[in-house]
């Protein structure tokens, strides 16, 4: 899921806000759980306007190496795109 949001076209009108929804250190590890939010309006194959909403939660597995942490992994778990306020795709990790 990561690669599709990855892949989107560079948009000079995307508004995003990431919100730390939790946070645990151990020693030398961190899991930390995300909120990703984007905003745009993209032109329809009609030329109208349409509010694009896109909304994922992931979960991001930091280690310390030294001093300096290092992102091991990332899992999304939830994924929601909207069109116009309309749910269009919706995926949940297993």
């Amino acid at each position: 899921m990561l690669q599709d949001v990855v892949a989107l076209p560079k948009d000079p009108l995307k508004l995003t806000n990431t919100t730390i929804l939790s946070i645990k250190v151990h020693e030398d590890s961190a899991i930390l759980n995300q909120r990703y939010d984007m905003k745009t309006t993209k032109t329809g194959p009609d030329g109208s306007k349409r509010d694009v909403d896109l909304i994922s939660v992931s979960t991001d597995t930091w280690i310390k190496s030294k001093d300096t942490w290092l992102l091991r992994k990332t899992v999304t778990n939830q994924m929601d795109y909207f069109v116009n306020g309309k749910p269009l795709v919706h995926k949940v990790h297993p």
